[in-house]
């Protein structure tokens, strides 16, 4: 698990220097930010926290499905904004969330799939 980690930590630092190099522009780098911010990362925290409901498959889903809007949209037109601006603002989110949806109710059943609160509260009696 700590290879792992110490793996994608290098990863998303060498991404972020990409990026940041990518723009001249603080302001599109912000808002860059604040898509990939709400688009991936908002409904897997929001519903890891309230919701037994979700498992670990469905957030994985829903978190590269986001991901995957931004990045079509980002590599499609050769820009970190992408027009328009309120599509790629409000879809990633959208599929953020059907998509944990269904996958989690989908394998809702599978022994694998463990609620989230179950691995948070593991993870942190082991640190």
């Amino acid at each position: 698990m700590v290879r792992a980690t110490k793996f994608f930590v290098v990863l998303v630092g060498l991404l972020a220097i990409g990026v940041g190099l990518s723009s001249s522009m603080i302001y599109d780098l912000t808002i860059f930010a604040f898509t990939l911010q709400f688009g991936v990362l908002f409904f897997p925290f929001v519903l890891a926290l309230k919701a037994g409901w979700v498992n670990t498959y469905g957030v994985v889903s829903g978190m590269f499905g986001g991901m995957a809007v931004n990045l079509i949209g980002c590599l499609t037109q050769h820009s970190i904004l992408p027009e328009p601006w309120e599509f790629y603002t409000l879809v990633p989110p959208l599929v953020n969330l059907t998509l944990i949806i269904i996958v989690s109710f989908l394998t809702r059943n599978r022994s694998k799939a463990a609620p989230l609160e179950r691995l948070y509260i593991d993870s942190s009696r082991t640190c």
